[in-house]
């Protein structure tokens, strides 16, 4: 991967990607520290870039918001907000490690 993508499909749904350098546009829900936001109902993905930030760091935020995506795209639903964050910030992280340690993604520098 020589840049983080600008379209994605999932589940066949098309769906925009901004890289955005304000957490704030990122952080559309006005919660602290969010590094990324989707909008399900705009198919819209916005992810926080603003250098130092690492591109391994930017890679997991955009699984965590795919995650999202397929959840929500499938109909599954947590009852539970801070449980389904909790669940999903981990699989992200594990998915991004599997994917670059094996060596499935390089990640753009």
């Amino acid at each position: 991967m020589k840049q983080f993508p600008k379209k994605l499909k999932i589940l066949g749904v098309p769906y925009k990607v901004f890289y955005v350098n304000n957490l704030r546009e990122a952080d559309t829900e006005g919660k602290d520290e969010v590094f990324g936001s989707i909008s399900h109902c705009d198919k819209i993905i916005k992810i926080y870039i603003k250098p130092p930030r690492p591109s391994e760091a930017i890679f997991i935020t955009l699984i965590h918001e795919i995650i999202h995506a397929i959840l929500n795209d499938a109909g599954l639903d947590f009852a539970d907000e801070m449980r389904e964050e909790h669940v999903i910030k981990t699989l992200a992280s594990c998915f991004v490690s599997f994917l670059v340690d094996n060596k499935f993604v390089e990640l753009p520098k």
